[in-house]
């Protein structure tokens, strides 16, 4: 059985010792490689409650998709409704990956396939993630989000227009 730094650092939180968190690509790539097959699971552990959650602007829109959200708030307000206009959550690539291991910071470029339900075209899209680290617990605190916000509003859009048909 392998021991992941996944688990190292989860053994370390829970016998409550303290444990300065170093960010690494191996780690990132522990955490990105099962989500991009739908397995959200560590990534959801790794998140803060509180994440600072920016896509894209400031402001939200329940169009695009854009605004700043915590982990709760981005799971109701933009991954379900997103995921509710697809066949399936879209099979996300990993383009690059970078980690900038003095600032406990992670940089991901990726690209999201999925079917639309309403009418059976691709939904493609391409996205850019930073993630900030904490240094004491290894949680993501705050992650920017940039993506084709125009391919967003058109989905949304689409769905809201064939609901009020």
């Amino acid at each position: 059985m392998r021991f992941s730094i996944l688990a190292a650092a989860g053994l370390s939180m829970f016998l409550g010792k303290s444990m300065a968190f170093n960010l690494t690509l191996e780690f990132m790539h522990e955490l990105m490689d099962p989500a991009a097959t739908g397995n959200t699971t560590l990534f959801g552990q790794t998140l803060d409650p509180a994440v600072r959650w920016w896509i894209a602007n400031d402001v939200k829109s329940d169009v695009t998709l854009t605004g700043i959200r915590n982990a709760s708030e981005w799971n109701t307000e933009v991954n379900t409704p997103l995921i509710e206009q697809l066949t399936s959550p879209p099979n996300t690539t990993v383009e690059y990956m970078y980690v900038i291991p003095e600032r406990n910071i992670a940089i991901m470029e990726a690209t999201g396939h999925a079917i639309r339900k309403f009418n059976g075209q691709p939904y493609s899209n391409r996205f850019c993630w930073h993630f900030f680290f904490s240094f004491e617990s290894g949680k993501i605190v705050e992650i920017h989000e940039y993506l084709d916000t125009n391919m967003v509003r058109e989905l949304m859009t689409e769905a809201n227009a064939v609901k009020h048909y």
